[in-house]
């Protein structure tokens, strides 16, 4: 092989061209999530609600959303800033809803929505607080939904609040 010099430059021009080639590429194979900025005139409003369930036995949950992030089919991701990043769900029941969000979202298909939770807090009758847990920090949801350019895509978020255990916690 040693005395094939030919062998080694070609050798040397295909691990070149390799490298090259897949440094070209590699950068399309990890992708940094999109941050857009708010737009009260933009393509994507994201709302929260509350179904009324366990929220009855309270007189305020209030919840703080740190971050929420859209999932699309592949690998990409937009995290949100919400605009409002604490409220109070109680008020949000029915048809109540609450935009926390408004702006320019790459147009596509996303199939999930997380939301970051920093905080939960419940307050009921007579002003005393109750611990309220919330697995992960985070809630989820596999909705698979579109987002198009020259239209506004309206995302409710319909939080659950639930007793768990036997003993209605």
């Amino acid at each position: 092989i040693f005395g094939r010099p030919l062998v080694w430059v070609g050798a040397a021009a295909v691990a070149a061209v390799f490298l090259i080639g897949f440094l070209g590429i590699y950068p399309n194979l990890t992708t940094t999530p999109v941050i857009p900025t708010a737009d009260p005139a933009g393509n994507f409003q994201f709302l929260i609600s509350d179904e009324p369930n366990a929220i009855d036995d309270f007189d305020h949950v209030y919840i703080t959303i740190d971050k929420i992030e859209l999932q699309g089919g592949g690998s990409d991701s937009v995290e949100i800033t919400p605009e409002i990043m604490e409220m109070d769900l109680k008020p949000l029941t029915g048809n109540n809803a609450l935009e926390v969000w408004r702006g320019d979202v790459p147009p596509g298909e996303y199939t999930k929505v997380f939301i970051y939770v920093s905080e939960v807090r419940g307050i009921i009758a007579g002003g005393g607080e109750q611990n309220i847990k919330l697995p992960s920090s985070k809630l989820q949801i596999n909705q698979t939904f579109t987002i198009s350019a020259d239209a506004v895509t309206s995302f409710v978020y319909d939080v659950t609040v639930v007793s768990a255990g036997q003993k209605g916690k």
